[in-house]
Parts: structure tokens; C-alpha cells; sequence
């Protein structure tokens, strides 16, 4: 973390940029001279015709890296991938070639020529900067995990400007909302409604909205303190059905 940090601040004063993690092709280069590479084919004939093939496929590999396609080679050479990489390998392993994988990796850029310590000014400003936006950040967290009044897609749309956004109506703040507003009553006609739904025989939980024309969230929350109540039950289908216990009631 600290060296992410120095990295941003480096940033934010202009001496450098990063990028995001990009694909890095593989590359190799061969290490020994022509005559010793010859006298490897010759004492090694298993992998002369590799060798050869990596010769007709890149250029200027004995001055320098080249890029390479292990799924190429695989390809030309009738053999799997891994095999490649496997002789690539042991190549590099006896010094005949230098092999450095595919990796994904990100980058520093200097943006402009190398500076001494002493050159390197830091702008005290970028550290207030750094840690305000952190701050912010922290605040924003702590804010919506706490905040069981507003809406969590509204608290989400106007952490990013969005001022006009509406109540999702599906979270736990806007469910939460609903069930607060559900009278005795109320209760008592969904609960009824569920109990006839489910009483002559399973149903799942679309048919018995289907059977009523209360909220949604409503029939849910009854539903649910039926279920802590064992007045119903859920057979191995996932439909709703009467305890054995209340039907015998």
C-alpha cells in the first residue's frame, strides 16, 4: 500500500504514469553463438527440429528479444502447448536461450528524464489531496453501510451526482419501509389470503401473489413470519404447504 501510494503521489506530480494491467507477449532470445548452437543441435537431435523452427519463424534472435506465440508454435510443431513451454523451458534452464513467459503486468512510464532524489520536488498539496479523496471515500462507506433511512440505489446514483433518482423499492431500507407500513389488518387479510392459497395444496411463491393483490414485499414479509411460526413449511420442490401441525389444528 505504501508503494502505491508513493506511486500516485509520483503521479499526481507529473514525474511519471502508470497503466492499468496489459498483456506482456512472450519473448526469447538465443544466448550462445551460432557455432555453439550447432554444436547443441548436433549433441541434442531431439530438439534440432525446434530449434530450426523457432529460426525460420523470428528474426534477429541472436542480437535480440522477439517476440513469440507459444499457440504458433504448438501449431506448427503438432504438439500441445504445454509441450512448448515445456521445451522453451529447458532451453532456457541449459543457457542456450533466454525465455521470459507471457505475464499480465501493469506499467510506469517516465514522463520525463530521470531525476536524482534531490531533484524530486512533492507538492505538498498532493498529500492533503490524497488523503481528502481517501477520506471522502471512507465517509461514503461508513455512510451507506449505517444509513437505514434512504433508498441504497439512491444513496449509490447520488454518491455520483445523480440527485434525481428514485427509490428502488427492493433493497432491505426500502423493504424494511413497506413492512413498517403494514397495519394488523393488513397482516391479517395477506395471512389469510396465504393460508386459503396454500391449503388445498402446495404453491410456490409466484401463485400465491399472483392470488392477492397486496405489495409484493408485504407478502414476503408474512410469508417469512408464517414460516418462523412453522404455520407453513416448504416441501423439497420449494412450494408452500400447511405444517402437519396447524392442518391437524
Amino acid at each position: 500500500m505504501q508503494c502505491l501510494s508513493a506511486l500516485k503521489i509520483l503521479q499526481r506530480n507529473g514525474y511519471i504514469e502508470t497503466t492499468e494491467e496489459i498483456t506482456v507477449n512472450s519473448r526469447i532470445m538465443f544466448v550462445i553463438s551460432r557455432e555453439d548452437l550447432y554444436k547443441y543441435q548436433v549433441a541434442n537431435r531431439q530438439t534440432d527440429a525446434f530449434i530450426k523452427l523457432l529460426l525460420r519463424s523470428y528474426t534477429g534472435l541472436f542480437s535480440n528479444y522477439a517476440n513469440i506465440n507459444e499457440d504458433d508454435l504448438a501449431k506448427y510443431f503438432q504438439c500441445s502447448r504445454d509441450t512448448v513451454i515445456e521445451i522453451l523451458k529447458k532451453m532456457s534452464s541449459q543457457k542456450i536461450i533466454s525465455y521470459i513467459p507471457q505475464k499480465r503486468t501493469p506499467f510506469i512510464i517516465f514522463t520525463e528524464e530521470r531525476l536524482d532524489e534531490k531533484s524530486i520536488i512533492i507538492s505538498p498539496q498532493s498529500y492533503d489531496l490524497l488523503k481528502e479523496h481517501y477520506t471522502q471515500r471512507v465517509n461514503a462507506v461508513i455512510k451507506y453501510c449505517i444509513n437505514d433511512q434512504t433508498c441504497r440505489s439512491r444513496q449509490l446514483t447520488e454518491y455520483f451526482g445523480e440527485t434525481q433518482g428514485k427509490d428502488c423499492g427492493q433493497c432491505d431500507v426500502c423493504r424494511s419501509k413497506q413492512v413498517r407500513t403494514c397495519g394488523s389488518e393488513e397482516f391479517d387479510e395477506i395471512f389469510d389470503t396465504i393460508f386459503r392459497t396454500i391449503k388445498t395444496a402446495p404453491a410456490t411463491i409466484d401463485s400465491i401473489v399472483q392470488s392477492t393483490s397486496h405489495d409484493q414485499n408485504r407478502i414476503l414479509y408474512v410469508l417469512q413470519k408464517m414460516l418462523d411460526d412453522q404455520v407453513v413449511s416448504q416441501n423439497p420442490s420449494g412450494e408452500y404447504c400447511i405444517t402437519e401441525e396447524t392442518s391437524q389444528e
